[in-house]
């Protein structure tokens, strides 16, 4: 049965390389040039796999490494490299058994084993909400951060912070415009450092625990699809 794979390489020479390494498997290569393109195709396409050419993640996902990082960790992933002098391609991915893996073994070993899938898509809206932030549970004027969500979705928000925070942190935190005040769980799952970029620093939060009350509300304050 045949595979899909979504290949994450600008227009060029790599492309072409890579594109030209993949004839004769049984597997269709979906193309995605910038982060836009590689979001839109993984949330509309199931894949088995994907592909990705270092240079055009350090250069085009820069600016949303830590989310594309999240994603990418819910497909076997190939980091590719060619030498355009050497005319050597590499392929690094986990479970490589050795340190010369080919696109071939990857394509066969990992691919075709795995279930297709897509991720949800969580519309996002810029919505400010008044928020105490707090790295436990305890949530108190005391030990929290009096601050405001920047944008939502029904699956989370980001929340502007400079509290020094880390990927996969809990984070605790008090929704003002909410009826129920019991304080909601969530996980970092990207972050912005203050300084590092030209963006607003805070965390990407992941709802854990909230109550269906609560979400309900969320929803309908921020014309949020349940």
């Amino acid at each position: 049965m045949s595979i899909r794979v979504l290949l994450v390489c600008r227009e060029g020479t790599s492309l072409q390389k890579y594109l030209d390494a993949c004839k004769g498997q049984d597997a269709r290569i979906d193309v995605a040039s910038s982060f836009d393109d590689f979001y839109k195709a993984i949330v509309k396409t199931s894949y088995n796999g994907i592909l990705i050419d270092m240079p055009t993640k350090i250069i085009t996902l820069r600016n949303d490494k830590e989310r594309v990082e999240v994603i990418l960790e819910l497909y076997p992933v190939a980091r590719l490299t060619f030498n355009e002098k050497s005319g050597q391609l590499c392929v690094f991915y986990s479970n490589q058994i050795t340190e010369g893996g080919t696109l071939d073994d990857f394509l066969t070993q990992h691919c075709r084993s795995f279930t297709e899938r897509t991720i949800r898509s969580d519309r996002r809206r810029d919505i400010i909400f008044n928020v105490i932030l707090s790295k436990t549970k305890n949530v108190s004027d005391e030990n929290s951060e009096r601050t405001v969500t920047m944008n939502i979705s029904r699956g989370g928000c980001f929340i502007f912070s400079t509290g020094g925070w880390e990927v996969n942190n809990d984070a605790w935190f008090i929704i003002k415009e909410l009826t129920d005040q019991t304080p909601i769980r969530g996980q970092v799952r990207w972050k912005v450092d203050w300084g590092n970029e030209m963006s607003i620093p805070g965390i990407g939060v992941q709802f854990k625990e909230i109550n269906d009350c609560q979400l309900k509300e969320f929803c309908e304050k921020s014309n949020t699809q349940v």
